[in-house]
């Protein structure tokens, strides 16, 4: 097809302002034939798909497959829904996989959290003793530094690993309960 004939056969789409097919969709049209462009316009065909028609009008406006990656566009099916769309051709199968869709590695999780079946295993995973070690140690620090603001000694008392954890269940619950 040249390129003055797919000028024309624009032009002609251009002119058409839709309201042929909101008609045809109010009276109960069910199934149409659409094209996707790689720019996301969309051109809309009001022709009939389930009855062969054998113009060569027609046979215009649905091009062959060559023609249609070098213009970007993929005919498709719109369901009932209307929003559904539904390729009219097969893909092709004869199309080399890319390196960066073949899958390495299996999906999961890894060797040291495969046996993590309770959520408290799963969390230590994240914190483990470790860290609330050090949570514990610089929390009495800061603790030490405010004591001589006190008289009392229980206003201002120091903590442990057991404090500690609830405090984190504590925050971990309220941002799981969104207060």
């Amino acid at each position: 097809m040249d390129d003055r004939m797919q000028a024309q056969i624009r032009s002609w789409l251009e002119e058409d302002s839709g309201d042929e097919l909101d008609a045809d969709l109010e009276n109960g049209e069910q199934y149409r034939v659409d094209t996707i462009e790689s720019d996301s316009s969309v051109i809309r065909s009001p022709h009939e798909t389930d009855t062969e028609q054998s113009s060569d009008e027609n046979d215009a406006d649905i091009s062959t497959p060559a023609t249609q990656q070098q213009r970007g566009r993929i005919p498709y099916y719109i369901g009932k829904d209307r929003s559904t769309k539904w390729l009219i051709h097969k893909p092709l199968r004869n199309v080399r996989t890319r390196s960066y869709n073949i899958v390495i590695h299996l999906p999961g999780v890894k060797n040291v959290a495969k046996n993590a079946k309770e959520p408290l295993q799963c969390f230590s995973l994240f914190v483990d003793d470790t860290m609330k070690d050090k949570i514990v140690l610089y929390t009495n620090v800061y603790i030490t530094k405010l004591q001589e603001k006190f008289s009392r000694e229980r206003d201002c008392k120091l903590t442990d690993a057991v404090e500690i954890k609830a405090l984190i269940g504590v925050l971990y619950m309220a941002g799981l309960k969104k207060i």
